[in-house]
């Protein structure tokens, strides 16, 4: 079940940064079309072209995919991470008010899952997994 939700991550990911870099082209399409324009003189089209540019990039910025997987009773799915691999080198000995060198894998993953696994630190590399509980 947890190799099923995983690929199912995978595919919203894949769709998602699909749908973002089509309307990334096509804002680059209307700037180049915008600079066009302006070297041929003709600043209202322009000034339109940038205008869709501009719309475009708000659009693409937003651009989020919702899939909808099978709900089973009693089962719940939560994020969790592990650590991959740690350069100890590059570890540095506080980071964020923490000390965590020598490393301290505890408060190393107590700062990765405080920011939802969207931290950076330096030496450390980790990946997100999927905890399954089942209730009966």
């Amino acid at each position: 079940m947890t190799t099923y939700y995983q690929e199912q991550e995978g595919k919203r990911g894949e769709l998602e940064e699909k749908l973002r870099s089509e309307p990334e082209a096509e804002k680059e399409r209307k700037l180049n079309e915008a600079i066009a324009l302006e070297e041929a003189g003709k600043t209202e089209e322009a000034e339109a072209a940038m205008f869709d540019a501009q719309v475009t990039e708000s659009v693409a910025e937003k651009t989020t995919v919702v899939m909808s997987t099978p709900k089973v009773s009693g089962v719940s799915n939560s994020k969790d991470w592990e650590i991959e691999n740690i350069d100890k080198e590059n570890v540095p000995v506080n980071f964020l008010g923490v000390e965590i060198r020598p490393v301290d894998e505890k408060a190393v993953m107590r700062l990765i899952k405080a920011s939802k696994g969207t931290i950076k630190i330096p030496g450390i590399k980790y990946k997100e997994t999927v905890k399954m509980s089942i209730r009966r």
